[in-house]
């Protein structure tokens, strides 16, 4: 006998599982009430294989579901925006940007300047005195030997924006973006496994 919740019950035998919208979400969109149906929406997108490579199992869909509901995220936006890099959950640039945009704390998050050698962005906490900006260049993206390489050499300056936004969303509202990283900032060589 396996550990699904149809085997075990929780699941009307029918097979049949209604899900909800969640609240203040869009009233259209599917959205898990509890881990079983969770599972169940990751078995059907998972089995439709339009998921990222990094959803190899609906488990890891379900993963992502979970934290983006810590979140605040609906289940497709924690889908398309969180992603699963060696066992562990990252956020898309553009999700840390989003969630502290719509965080009651931010009074902006601008792009300052955006080139294919340096992107700036700055933004204002409301409970600090003043705005905070920060940039990331080539240079920086040389050092950690990113430059020239994959995504890196076809669109530099989304790569910039990217890495400066997010390391921007980090150090003002650690408590929004929950100290997660974006998927381009980890190395397989600083995974180290907790003990």
């Amino acid at each position: 006998m396996g550990t699904y919740p149809q085997e075990v019950g929780l699941i009307p035998a029918n097979g049949t599982t209604v899900i909800a919208p969640a609240a203040g979400h869009n009233e259209h969109a599917f959205e898990p009430g509890n881990l079983w149906q969770a599972l169940e929406l990751a078995k059907v997108l998972h089995a439709g294989g339009l998921l990222p490579k990094s959803f190899n199992r609906p488990e890891a869909v379900v993963t992502a579901i979970i934290l983006g509901r810590e979140l605040g995220l609906s289940a497709m936006q924690s889908i398309r925006g969180i992603h699963v890099i060696e066992g562990k959950p990252t956020l898309s640039a553009d999700m840390m940007v989003a969630l502290v945009k719509r965080s009651p704390v931010c009074r902006f998050f601008r792009l300052v300047a955006s080139t294919d050698t340096e992107a700036v962005y700055e933004t204002h906490r409301a409970d600090e005195p003043e705005p905070v900006r920060m940039g990331y260049a080539k240079e920086q993206a040389i050092l950690a030997g990113k430059w020239g390489a994959g995504t890196w050499k076809a669109h530099p300056a989304a790569m910039l924006r990217a890495r400066a936004s997010s390391a921007l969303a980090r150090a003002v509202y650690p408590d929004v973006v929950a100290g997660i990283y974006d998927p381009d900032e980890l190395e397989p060589a600083q995974w180290q496994p907790t003990v």
